[in-house]
């Protein structure tokens, strides 16, 4: 008995030192932080995905974006809030890392500024709350570490399938909308 005991817990054991990682054991979640919109925009995007499989990902992002008066007045609207929802295919043979694409939908809520038709100059004191739903599609790549911390670099560009202010020609939320990113993250 002992011997049968014995042996056991020594294939047991040989098993898990031997044994190569597996899929299975690979971490399926992923968090990080646009570092470029932090810089940047002073945007603050934080993102979460599921790694489905070596090649498949879903996540969200959501995005809080405190007043800031240089960017409103280069482009003349404020996102506030935003959330997306994504999924990304990934071309590397590697586990869920390299090349990919993806695709999204996007809720956006925030404000847009009247333009003075003389001087193109936004009016701040003037503006609208507006609601958006876009749809988009980005490249990227994604490097991870041994240690599962990632840097992703990634650009993507959505186009606005509706918003609230539709009728009010005073106020243009955007049509096309592009973005850079570099996020930082982790998987576990």
């Amino acid at each position: 008995m002992k011997k049968i005991t014995i042996t056991l817990i020594l294939l047991i054991a040989s098993s898990a030192i031997f044994a190569q990682e597996t899929k299975e054991d690979q971490p399926k979640h992923e968090v990080g932080i646009d570092v470029l919109e932090l810089i940047w925009l002073k945007r603050f995007e934080f993102s979460y995905d599921y790694l489905l499989n070596d090649s498949e990902s879903i996540g969200a992002e959501i995005s809080f974006f405190p007043k800031n008066e240089d960017y409103i007045e280069n482009e003349g609207f404020q996102d506030n809030f935003s959330f997306a929802a994504n999924y990304k295919h990934y071309f590397s043979k590697k586990y869920a890392k390299g090349f990919y694409i993806e695709t999204f939908a996007k809720y956006n809520n925030g404000k847009v500024f009247m333009q003075d038709p003389i001087t193109s100059n936004y009016f701040l004191n003037n503006s609208k709350k507006y609601n958006s739903v876009e749809a988009g599609f980005g490249i990227g790549y994604k490097y991870v570490s041994k240690r599962n911390f990632f840097i992703d670099t990634s650009i993507n560009i959505s186009r606005t399938i509706h918003n609230s202010l539709n009728s009010n020609n005073d106020y243009n939320v955007p049509k096309a909308i592009s973005n850079i990113g570099i996020t930082i993250g982790k998987r576990f």
